[in-house]
């Protein structure tokens, strides 16, 4: 194979994989017939299965969508439609990421492989090969963490990609540094480059660039979002915990 990305249709699947020497969509699907196999890792998304994979000593993470024709997997109708209107989000991303590593970006964990099934525009399932990226979360001690998270965060924007979920789950302390793990870059570049200015301010207290009219423009229009959020979420949580001191008081 040369460096270019490939795309095919095996088994279904519309199936985009990264040049090189290695048949990504054939570990796949060596697992999905049975004859390899993976450890199955905690994953907070329902409609979602992550595995750890090794092969020839190499170790990868699989994400398998099992979104299906449903709102998303979660009930969320706007994900639904979101789905059909910017159609497959993972081979996007794979490009994306691909382009940015080959420019030298590293901050980012790599996308070998995705296979999606899809009805016209919409993925309907979707399974991605990850690079195993050997770390440890930064965790509770983000603190001392906050100069190489601030590098990483800088270095994706610069290549045209977000975290926008920005947390100390995301971040993994490597050899080679802080790398960031879980991209979920899915909308308008410029939206999601703000959503982590916002979100890395309010998580680890860092201050990140924000240049130009229309970035200051997202940028308040977000906080203000988030304000009127972290408001609406704290008088709903207040109310349920006094609902739950009357019904004891009460002996319900």
């Amino acid at each position: 194979m040369d460096d270019a990305i490939t795309h095919t249709l095996q088994d279904g699947y519309h199936v985009y994989q990264v040049g090189g020497d290695v048949d990504f969509y054939d570990i796949f699907t060596r697992f999905r017939n049975g004859s390899l196999k993976g450890k199955r890792l905690a994953n907070a998304a329902c409609e979602r299965d992550v595995y750890l994979l090794e092969d020839g000593g190499r170790r990868f993470v699989l994400k398998w969508d099992h979104g299906g024709w449903g709102f998303g997997g979660e009930g969320r109708l706007e994900r639904f439609f979101w789905r059909v209107v910017r159609g497959p989000y993972y081979s996007r991303l794979l490009r994306r990421v691909d382009r940015a590593w080959k420019n030298g970006c590293h901050a980012m964990q790599r996308v070998f492989m995705v296979a999606e099934r899809r009805t016209l525009h919409y993925p309907h399932e979707a399974a991605v090969l990850l690079e195993y990226i050997e770390g440890h979360e930064i965790g509770a001690d983000w603190p001392r963490y906050t100069d190489g998270v601030t590098a990483c965060i800088q270095s994706l924007h610069a290549n045209r990609l977000a975290v926008c979920d920005v947390n100390e789950h995301n971040f993994l302390v490597t050899p080679d540094g802080i790398r960031a793990i879980d991209l979920v870059c899915r909308g308008n570049p410029r939206l999601d480059r703000m959503k982590d200015v916002v979100r890395a301010k309010r998580i680890f207290n860092i201050d990140l660039p924000v240049r130009g009219v229309l970035d200051t423009l997202v940028h308040r229009g977000l906080t203000l979002f988030q304000d009127i959020r972290s408001r609406h979420v704290a008088r709903k949580r207040a109310r349920r915990e006094l609902s739950r001191d009357k019904n004891f008081r009460s002996g319900k």
